[in-house]
């Protein structure tokens, strides 16, 4: 049984994992076209425009508990009460996004002042982020579609429109930050531009398979929506503590990026090439991990309580056999990755350290991805919540001061103090599960 559940949720994440790896491709190809194509200070302000931007998309993250009541509705096939959490959550998302786009146009000249951006790297800064902000609204819509699609199981759709979105992507930032026939030559700002317009296609046609297709899916607000107080509730009752735990999370890492700013521009620019192999190499456990929430989801709300045992034990082997991959490549390869993202020698040397720290810290990054997935999708929001903040603002951002400010060990501060915290966490964690406690019903 477990060998064909194994396979079922394989079957299944593969989607997903394309997905998640081309949305995090999406950023990572800027960063790539930044810095081979335009400059250091220009890859400083990017990461950081993008740090910033993802402090305030941790907002969307509710959309987590959405996502569980959702599947809790189609276990037990109730499709009048899908739809409506379907529309609450897509309503919510661009109330959301209206809000995010007016607070960042009012702020950024204060947060980059905050940096201590000058020169081209503030202007590049404020730039990039005026435009790329406009891309809040088609995110929101696009987030609500995926999150909508994955509680029905139908992961294929969030595949094939993230493909056309980075391909369009990059061939955009060529053109723009090159210049081409018509368009001019806009550096920073085309990335920007291109992310918008590429985003905004995804939300199109997000908005189209959800509204306007003759799909058995298809939704409508005015013959569908009636607002609920209670659903409302029940929504931010299970995705705000998902949405608290990324603010927090977020939230250190802007603390985290004030830090590295004190080491100069080598450091700010080496920050978004980090954070792209980071994620990128994480992507497949968050596949494997939003996988066996829905499953876990769907056989809570079928009652069977056996099945998610088993949806945990085959979700550990998955990653763990991930992570064995991805610290070898990192160890093994580590010139060569940088080297995709600039030839600039000083940022490879320095480069070196940081990723050692981030190749023995794989298996924790991924245990934790599955825990946090698997815990919320059981419904216990909270704990996770707890955890996420105790260990960012407790362990990590601690022992980062310690170690950057009285060992003076530079970058290398981050990526030690993440491991050690992320070991620590996984122990709870596993500690947690062992007791049996994890399980409990949404009602």
């Amino acid at each position: 049984m477990r060998q064909s559940l194994g396979w079922l949720m394989f079957v299944a994440a593969v989607p997903s994992i394309i997905a998640m790896t081309l949305r995090v491709m999406t950023g990572m190809t800027d960063t790539i076209m930044v810095g081979r194509m335009i400059g250091v200070e220009a890859l400083a302000a990017v990461g950081y425009s993008n740090i910033v931007l993802s402090a305030a998309l941790t907002l969307f993250s509710f959309n987590h508990g959405a996502m569980a009541i959702m599947g809790r509705h189609h276990g037990s096939q109730n499709r009048e009460g899908f739809r409506l959490v379907a529309l609450h959550t897509i309503a919510i998302n661009i109330g959301i996004s209206i809000f995010v786009i007016s607070v960042l146009h009012f702020s950024l000249g204060s947060i980059a002042s905050l940096y201590g951006f000058e020169g081209e790297v503030r202007d590049n800064f404020i730039s990039y982020s005026k435009i790329v902000s406009y891309s809040v609204i088609p995110m929101g819509i696009a987030f609500a579609g995926g999150f909508i699609f994955r509680s029905l199981g139908n992961t294929m759709i969030s595949m094939n429109l993230t493909i056309v979105t980075v391909v369009l992507n990059i061939v955009l930032n060529y053109v723009f930050i090159v210049g081409w026939w018509l368009f001019p030559e806009m550096g920073v700002n085309g990335v920007a531009l291109s992310t918008l317009i590429s985003r905004s296609m995804s939300a199109s046609i997000f908005f189209y398979l959800l509204f306007v297709s003759r799909s058995s899916l298809r939704l409508s607000f005015f013959g569908d929506f009636h607002f609920s107080p209670r659903l409302f509730l029940q929504i931010g009752r299970y995705g705000t503590p998902t949405a608290t735990t990324d603010m927090f999370t977020e939230g250190s890492a802007v603390v985290v990026s004030f830090m590295v700013a004190t080491l100069g521009t080598s450091s700010i620019a080496l920050v978004p090439i980090l954070a792209s192999m980071k994620g990128f190499s994480a992507m497949p456990s968050f596949g494997f991990a939003l996988v066996a929430s829905v499953f876990i989801s769907h056989a809570l709300g079928a009652g069977n309580r056996e099945r998610v045992r088993d949806v945990l034990r085959v979700s550990i082997i998955m990653i763990t056999t991930w992570s064995i991959i991805t610290m070898v490549v990192l160890l093994l390869f580590q010139r060569q990755l940088v080297g995709i993202f600039t030839s600039d020698a000083g940022l490879m040397s320095l480069a070196t350290a940081p990723l050692v720290l981030l190749a023995l810290n794989q298996f924790f990054v991924n245990y934790l991805v599955l825990m946090r997935n698997v815990v919320t999708g059981a419904g216990n929001t909270f704990i996770v919540m707890v955890v996420n903040i105790v260990r960012q603002w407790f362990l990590v951002l601690p022992m980062m001061f310690l170690f950057l400010y009285v060992f003076r060990m530079g970058l290398s501060s981050l990526y030690l103090a993440e491991l050690l915290a992320f070991g620590l966490v996984s122990v709870f964690y596993t500690l947690y599960l062992w007791r049996g406690r994890w399980v409990r019903e949404i009602t």
